[in-house]
């Protein structure tokens, strides 16, 4: 017997998405504050070009700093598309579908960061 009443739920729970919301932020917000600090160094400094700016990526420290930026976006995204899509979708073979949509762009996104830093 199908239950009429049963409801796809967010798995993140309330708090934890409030929280992870949060704490993806704050490492958005670190980053952000590192990466002007590049940028108005090298924007100061008379002498910088092209190959000035090529450094801040090759360097491992920045690679890293980079992906851990990409991948809060990418999680800060999730939760706030999930959200939205479990709010305001009603039928839920649409909400499985948006949110299967979802999770592989975000993973092709990540794949694709990935790529692109590393290789």
């Amino acid at each position: 017997m199908v239950n009429k009443n049963s409801k796809i739920t967010s798995s993140l729970g309330g708090i934890s998405a409030w929280l992870n919301q949060r704490i993806t932020a704050i490492i958005m917000l670190i980053f952000f504050i590192y990466f002007l600090y590049f940028i108005f160094n090298l924007a100061l400094n008379v002498d910088s070009n092209i190959t000035s700016w090529q450094l801040i990526f090759t360097s491992v420290l920045n690679k890293i700093l980079i992906q851990i930026f990409i991948l809060a976006v990418l999680l800060h995204a999730l939760v706030g598309i999930h959200d939205v899509i479990l709010d305001y979708i009603q039928c839920n073979f649409k909400k499985i579908i948006l949110n299967t949509m979802l999770y592989l762009w975000l993973i092709a996104n990540l794949i694709y960061s990935i790529k692109i830093l590393w290789l």
